[in-house]
């Protein structure tokens, strides 16, 4: 008794690929919006950094203007 799998075998062959393309294609659309997460979180700390660096230097330079030492006592 001999089976014909020619059918299936014949629509396996135009399926998977579609379905191989698919699941590819959503991996990186996934992958994208982790990576645009992650920028976003960067670019933020980054923008904190600057801010504190800028507030640090106006300090300095009001200090240095004013004629004062422009360090700060822990004390």
């Amino acid at each position: 008794m001999v089976m014909d799998t020619g059918g299936a075998t014949n629509l396996l062959s135009y399926v998977v690929p579609f379905v191989l393309f698919f699941g590819f294609w959503l991996f990186l659309m996934r992958r994208g919006r982790m990576t645009e997460g992650s920028t976003q979180g960067r670019e933020q700390a980054t923008l904190e950094v600057l801010t504190e660096i800028r507030d640090e230097l106006r300090r300095l330079r009001e200090a240095v203007e004013g004629g004062g030492s422009g360090f700060r006592s822990n004390f």
